[in-house]
């Protein structure tokens, strides 16, 4: 192989593993709030997670009917991030929308019965954050579709698109 293409080969393995680490699941923290979970790798793609308090029925988008399997998946993979040490937060820090000291529950749309903004019944995947770590909960919570978690200092939705 001519040194000119090892050259080549070797600075491409470079440049593509600063791209995956610039990627790297990390925390958005912003007031002293975990506002959202970004470069998450979820089914082979990368995802960003933003915590929001609102209601299934009033924060998202018409017609959203919930993330399917992508949502469960979206737990496993915040979860494998942090039991890693991959996700490290200050045991002070709490995602956006949770007042509560003790844990929170961090609802991620799986499916609903009918669709936003008129469902009748929605299902989560639970991930809960807890002493500054990810947690699995329920994996198929119901959830009143119209109750807005602004009302619940334990509680908040996340809403999952595609990574920038």
């Amino acid at each position: 192989m001519r040194f000119d293409k090892i050259l080549g080969l070797t600075m491409a393995a470079i440049c593509s593993g600063a791209i995956g680490q610039a990627q790297a699941e990390s925390l958005v923290v912003d007031n002293g709030e975990i506002t959202a979970v970004v470069g998450v790798e979820i089914q082979g793609g990368l995802y960003d997670l933003r915590f929001v308090d609102s209601s299934f029925n009033g924060g998202y988008p018409a017609d959203f009917a919930g993330y399917g399997v992508l949502a469960c998946d979206a737990v496993k993979a915040i979860v494998a991030a942090s039991d890693s040490g991959t996700l490290q937060a200050r045991r002070d820090l709490r995602p956006r929308g949770c007042a509560s000291s003790d844990a929170c529950t961090i609802l991620i749309p799986n499916h609903a019965t009918g669709s936003a903004p008129s469902a009748a019944m929605s299902y989560a995947c639970e991930l809960i954050h807890v002493g500054g770590q990810f947690r699995s909960g329920d994996p198929q919570w119901p959830f009143d579709p119209s109750t807005d978690t602004g009302y619940m200092p334990d509680m908040t939705y996340a809403i999952l698109t595609p990574a920038r």
